[in-house]
């Protein structure tokens, strides 16, 4: 200020020296001490909690406190858990309709037990219940206490899409059945589904491979040919011809031979010899002696034969198959998951 004063003529006012360093100087020792001030320490231990809901949520309550509606608070963490707080039942049972793949059964039963042991599951205990029929089921879960139960089972469709009336009652079923539109609300399936073991095995097969299908008239080869041509047209291979035979087997004959075509190759056979018996020279006489062995060409319109069928049934038409001359060293047959037992390979 004393510069301002400082007449350019006369020497009125205090002569100061101007140093733009020395106010540099004056202002380094004011900011430190600002700056190592003490701050309030609830404050700096907010800042830290800024990240946790129910602080937020909290301090929303003190900005907010011009609106006249208060902020919802949060639910205690107890609170919550009370609300929602469901017992599960510590004994689960497993469902088995008797007389029905007693082996699978018992090694299942040896898995639960397995499990219970080596997870040391001290407070779970196994129950097995076998029922007699869909009736006898739906009478065992309406007289029991469905709040929090958890079942293993059952194996069939039909008896998964029945259980479903309890899930308002609390259970949880962990089912077995192949057909996944069964799944949700309480219902959980554990298995290997057709879509997936057919998308695989059609998948690996050469370009254009041509697959005749033969399916028995029940609920699983019904879902089989409802599902396999959407799973085709994803593939390089094409279904050429398909039949189905009744449940009782009573016709399963004329769809076997319908599937190969075997009255129309048979009738080919024929012709052929008799063309060939009217035939002198050796080369046509050695092929009438070959063709005599034969009861039809083999002349299929088919590289591959899905079988969708399983268990004693099925050990009844396999034989049936070679029997009207659809030979398994020329044609290749396949099946889904449920030929899985070696007595069927062989």
């Amino acid at each position: 200020m004393a510069l301002f004063d400082i007449s350019s003529k006369l020497p009125i006012g205090v002569e100061t020296m101007y140093r733009p360093f020395f106010s540099f100087i004056i202002i380094i020792p004011f900011t430190f001490l600002i700056s190592c001030t003490p701050v309030n320490k609830q404050y700096s231990q907010n800042t830290d909690k800024i990240n946790n809901e129910e602080y937020v949520i909290k301090n929303k309550s003190v900005f907010n406190k011009k609106y006249k509606e208060p902020v919802k608070k949060k639910l205690n963490e107890k609170e919550t858990n009370k609300s929602n707080k469901v017992n599960i039942n510590k004994t689960i049972t497993a469902l088995f309709l008797k007389g029905e793949r007693e082996k699978i059964k018992k090694q299942f039963i040896n898995v639960l037990e397995y499990a219970v042991n080596t997870k040391n599951l001290n407070n779970i205990s196994i129950q097995i219940k076998y029922f007699d029929s869909q009736g006898d089921l739906e009478k065992f879960l309406s007289q029991t206490d469905n709040n929090g139960k958890i079942y293993i089972g059952p194996f069939s469709n039909t008896n998964t899409i029945k259980v479903r009336n309890y899930c308002s009652k609390g259970a949880i079923f962990f089912s077995f059945s192949s057909n996944i539109k069964t799944a949700g609300d309480c219902i959980y399936l554990i298995n290997f589904f057709p879509e997936n073991e057919l998308r695989v095995l059609l998948s690996s097969q050469k370009k254009n491979s041509k697959i005749a299908f033969l399916y028995p008239e029940n609920e699983y080869g019904y879902y089989i040919n409802n599902i396999i041509d959407n799973i085709v047209n994803q593939t390089e291979t094409i279904i050429v011809n398909r039949s189905s035979y009744k449940e009782d087997l009573s016709n399963v004959r004329n769809s076997i031979k319908e599937l190969g075509k075997y009255e129309l190759r048979k009738y080919e056979l024929e012709r052929q010899i008799k063309i060939l018996s009217n035939q002198s020279d050796n080369k046509s006489k050695q092929r009438l002696l070959k063709l005599e062995k034969f009861k039809t060409v083999s002349d299929y319109d088919f590289t591959h034969l899905l079988i969708a069928d399983y268990g004693l049934r099925l050990l009844e038409v396999a034989p049936l198959l070679p029997y009207y001359d659809i030979d398994p060293n020329i044609i290749t047959f396949m099946s889904t998951g449920v030929l899985d037992d070696e007595n069927f390979f062989n």
